[in-house]
């Protein structure tokens, strides 16, 4: 009850009373907090925020993930591991060498090809009928 605490101008001086709100699950949410504002919590959010949330953002804007439209979670989890793929791809390519990508073409046209039609017999000249 509000109305007898001294503390009630300073803590809720508009409302009838303050509201404060305690679950079974109180204990798990301190210690959660506490991690995540502990030097290490914090470490790890701006690793985080660095190398996983801009993947996310790029599959949700540029790879059209902003909806699933596969029934499940099996389905979910394919389509989100394509996408992860096809990201990968993508971001290996963008980064693969100049000079290896050149390297990889030179030694694809040294590589000397068959005739297609070795097999063929070598055409024979027919003699010309005599008139």
């Amino acid at each position: 009850d509000c109305r007898q605490c001294a503390a009630k101008p300073s803590c809720a001086p508009k409302a009838r009373c303050r509201k404060i709100t305690r679950t079974a699950y109180d204990e798990q949410y301190l210690r959660a907090y506490a991690r995540q504002h502990s030097r290490r919590g914090k470490h790890m959010k701006k690793l985080r925020q660095s190398t996983l949330e801009p993947v996310f953002g790029s599959l949700v804007h540029h790879y059209g993930l902003r909806n699933i439209n596969v029934l499940g979670k099996s389905g979910a989890h394919k389509v989100m591991l394509m996408a992860a793929v096809a990201f990968n791809i993508r971001k290996y390519m963008r980064n693969m060498s100049k000079k290896s990508v050149s390297m990889a073409i030179a030694m694809e046209r040294e590589q000397p090809h068959a005739p297609i039609f070795s097999y063929w017999p070598t055409p024979v000249a027919c003699p010309q009928p005599r008139e």
